[in-house]
């Protein structure tokens, strides 16, 4: 099931049941270059780690970084591996994924991946559309989205996950902003993984919570959607 989503477009097969619900998710980002994998299980909550992980597909395996966290709220386990599209090339031909590594076990039966895929591109299609970031809708802008917050002090030295600091993690993300029509970061979308979990989801994590816009307009002065990149170096002074 392919979810058209304000902010993102998602495809979600359930393998569980009532009682031990299990679902896997497809995310990929509106620029094509990354995918996420999302597993989503009942359990209670857990504080984020980040543990190495393989991604399997076919004949294909790729190694990665995956958060695992649980919520207060809604009691649900969550998995979250971020792959860069460009080591998926035969993704859509595989009829397995599987999942491996400290605290991550899971296969999964995928038929049809390839019209998933397809339907994922098209909804993707939409929604750069509805968010202006198309040749023809960009042009609409006069004035695009401005920063109110200096995007530079956004994320600080205090947002540095406390795992990957002990490990000495680094990584650069790209992520994608987008900003609605009263200046609100309405969501943040991986572009680049940093090669490191928590690094990928503390940067999206900060935007979202700190960053603040004057919305972009048209030629009218009318407000708009837009969207804005930034890469975040997440580095360790010696």
């Amino acid at each position: 099931m392919v979810d058209y989503a304000e902010t993102f477009c998602t495809a979600r097969r359930s393998f569980g049941d009532e009682k031990a619900p299990l679902d896997l998710f497809l995310r990929p980002s509106p620029n094509g270059d990354l995918l996420q994998f999302f597993v989503i299980r009942n359990g209670g909550f857990a504080a984020a780690e980040h543990v190495p992980v393989t991604v399997g597909f076919g004949e294909r395996a790729v190694k990665g970084t995956a958060l695992l966290y649980g919520g207060r709220q809604n009691g649900r386990r969550t998995v979250l591996i971020n792959v860069a599209n460009d080591a998926l090339a035969d993704f859509p031909k595989a009829r397995t994924v599987t999942l491996r590594g400290s605290g991550v076990d899971y296969a999964f039966a995928v038929p049809g991946l390839d019209k998933v895929m397809a339907a994922l591109a098209t909804c993707n299609e939409d929604l750069r559309s509805h968010w202006n970031m198309t040749e023809e809708r960009k042009a609409a802008i006069a004035t695009r989205a401005r920063s109110i917050t200096p995007l530079r002090d956004v994320i600080t030295y205090e947002d540095y996950p406390a795992q990957a600091l002990r490990e000495e993690d680094t990584g650069q993300a790209r992520v994608m902003l987008l900003v609605d029509e009263s200046g609100k970061v309405a969501d943040c979308l991986l572009e680049k993984t940093s090669g490191n979990a928590s690094l990928d989801a503390m940067t999206c994590v900060a935007f979202v919570k700190r960053a603040r816009f004057h919305p972009a307009a048209d030629a009218a002065g009318k407000p708009m959607k837009d969207v804005t990149h930034q890469t975040v170096s997440w580095r360790i002074s010696g």
